[in-house]
């Protein structure tokens, strides 16, 4: 893959859904002048980024163990934080945020490109990175499971509404 850093300074790189870090160490390794933000609910996963980053040199990694949604919001899931899908129907309750919040907070900035990997909550991440969005117009990759996803019409539909061309 090609990569374009803008001349006016270094972007920073959020992955959200980060899971153990493998797409968050080899970008920070390459973007050494950026910062990459991994996010992920899971405390286990978390724990492992910051041991790898630790052991392979890596400082320019920032891991933030959060659940992100639309908004500030308790959300529900059964089963493991490692790899989980979050429903109203689930017996476990874990707090959220929203990405303009830990923007607005300081705890990420000047974000260039947002990778999306949350099980189901790209619409709501990408409802709750409104302004992050307007201010930076990062390029987002998300994932998506076709046959799987209710949201994708949606989803395609707020980008557009940014500007965002969509591409499968």
């Amino acid at each position: 893959a090609a990569w374009c850093i803008s001349s006016f300074g270094p972007f920073h790189i959020l992955d959200a859904g980060a899971y153990v870090g493998d797409n968050v160490l080899p970008w920070a390794k390459h973007f050494q002048e950026s910062f990459v933000y991994a996010i992920d609910p899971c405390p286990e996963n978390c724990a492992f980024i910051e041991q790898m980053s630790s052991l392979n040199g890596i400082k320019n990694v920032k891991v933030i163990s959060m659940a992100l949604s639309e908004k500030s919001t308790k959300l529900h899931y059964n089963g493991s934080l490692n790899h989980c899908r979050f429903d109203r129907k689930g017996r476990k309750e874990l707090s959220s945020t929203s990405l303009d919040h830990l923007w607005k907070s300081g705890e990420i900035s000047e974000i260039g490109f947002i990778h999306l990997d949350v099980e189901g909550m790209e619409l709501s991440v990408i409802k709750g990175a409104k302004e992050l969005i307007d201010q930076f117009l990062p390029l987002i990759i998300f994932e998506s499971h076709i046959n799987q996803d209710k949201f994708l019409g949606e989803l395609y539909q707020t980008l557009k509404e940014k500007k965002y061309t969509t591409f499968m």
